[in-house]
């Protein structure tokens, strides 16, 4: 249903969160987004990829981040949606994060609004002003477009590197005693599990 309304789209903007398997799914769905924009629907072009429900204290989050940030490059919206009590109330109450009272809410909201300047600049190709910030920079199609070609080229980088490192010393495994598992070790053992069942 999602690749369906894809299809008769323009524009698509990722949501993700910074967690192990959100970072994964963001990838995968970039990736299918560059698939159909290439041999179906010429017009589609992502917005870009935001990171929601941001902890700016939590070091998962901010390790997360950091792969989001090698991951899509100028891909990667410099608007973080920071996960806020008042976003579960604004939401329980039925009522737009606009309408809701206190500093935090007002914050979120303007948090939205640069989000909705962002979305409408790429539809339309004007620069935006917002009164608080100012001008919101954003990436030009040719920074997109070379951040796209980065991603593909680091990808494919990365899937020669692994074939070197399992052909002489086997796959990678593991924590690296940070309590934090890197997305690259983990696709190494999944893609490992589904080497060993095909064989099987």
């Amino acid at each position: 249903l999602t690749r369906t309304a894809w299809v008769s789209s323009d524009r698509v903007l990722i949501v993700t969160e910074p967690s192990f398997f959100s970072v994964v799914a963001s990838d995968r769905a970039m990736k299918a987004l560059d698939e159909i924009a290439r041999n179906i629907n010429k017009r589609l072009q992502p917005v870009g990829v935001l990171v929601n429900r941001f902890q700016p204290q939590s070091q998962e989050h901010q390790f997360r981040l950091t792969e989001l940030r090698d991951m899509f490059g100028a891909e990667l919206l410099n608007v973080r949606l920071e996960e806020r009590a008042a976003m579960q109330q604004a939401t329980g109450a039925a009522r737009p994060i606009h309408s809701w009272p206190g500093e935090t809410a007002a914050e979120l909201a303007k948090q939205f609004d640069k989000v909705l300047d962002i979305v409408i600049a790429s539809c339309t190709g004007k620069s935006v002003r917002n009164a608080s910030t100012g001008a919101i920079t954003l990436p030009n199609n040719e920074q997109v477009s070379n951040a796209r070609q980065d991603r593909r080229e680091r990808s494919k980088e990365k899937k020669a590197k692994k074939k070197t490192k399992a052909e002489k010393f086997g796959p990678r495994r593991g924590q690296d005693g940070s309590g934090v598992v890197a997305l690259e070790s983990f696709e190494n053992q999944i893609s490992d599990f589904f080497e060993q069942d095909k064989k099987n």
